[in-house]
């Protein structure tokens, strides 16, 4: 799901994760904020992962 490292797509990300979906999380410069959310995935899903975009994208 891209934004999921802030607002509502966040907060997408983190609802699903309770649901015990795998969530990967798009970031563009803000990986630290990105981590976060995949730490809080993993608490719920035990699956996630983040991803930055494409280099020259």
């Amino acid at each position: 799901m891209t934004g999921a490292s802030r607002g509502i797509g966040q907060t997408a990300g983190a609802r699903l994760a309770t649901e015990g979906a795998v969530v990967i999380v798009h970031f563009g410069t803000d990986e630290s904020v990105a981590a976060a959310t995949v730490e809080f995935a993993l608490r719920h899903s035990h699956r996630s992962v983040t991803i930055t975009r494409m280099p020259g994208r």
